[in-house]
């Protein structure tokens, strides 16, 4: 595992694709799960978009992550590079408890200020999402907003 990871190609995609410089002004490198997560997530999504298969168990799976993991960061940069793909115009991060939204909330500011917008009512969601214009104007390092509907909306 080791001579893998030391590899060149590695080095470079870890350096350019799985790290993030927090608020704090702090590097985190994924674990290797995390990328592997990451890219499996990824590679899904080419293939439900290359076979036209939106939303259909064959392009569904699960990411199976322990407390403690990095789940957080894992859905922060399965987002962000998920949202650099040309055909990807919005991602959405569900949570179903108001104390995982928060964290998650809190979690992302400190990746990225700014990163995502949280929900109270499915109304402003619905409005989020048939709209593009907020995230049309937004610089490209800035367009992706995973939304998050609270519970009890």
């Amino acid at each position: 595992m080791t001579r893998t990871f030391f590899a060149k190609h590695t080095i470079l995609s870890v350096l350019t694709r799985y790290c993030i410089f927090t608020s704090e002004k702090m590097l985190m490198v994924m674990r290797p799960y995390q990328i592997t997560a990451t890219e499996r997530i990824l590679n899904r999504i080419e293939i439900a978009n290359n076979y036209k298969r939106y939303g259909s168990i064959e392009v569904g799976g699960y990411i199976w992550h322990t407390t403690g993991s990095g789940k957080t960061l894992t859905s922060f940069k399965t987002a962000r590079l998920a949202s650099q793909l040309p055909y990807i115009d919005k991602v959405l991060f569900v949570v179903d408890r108001k104390d995982l939204d928060y964290q998650t909330m809190k979690e992302y500011d400190r990746f990225e200020k700014g990163a995502a917008n949280s929900n109270t009512s499915t109304t402003i969601l619905k409005r989020q999402l048939e709209t593009r214009k907020h995230i049309s104007s937004l610089p490209r390092s800035r367009s992706w907003r995973p939304l998050s509907r609270k519970s009890g909306a």
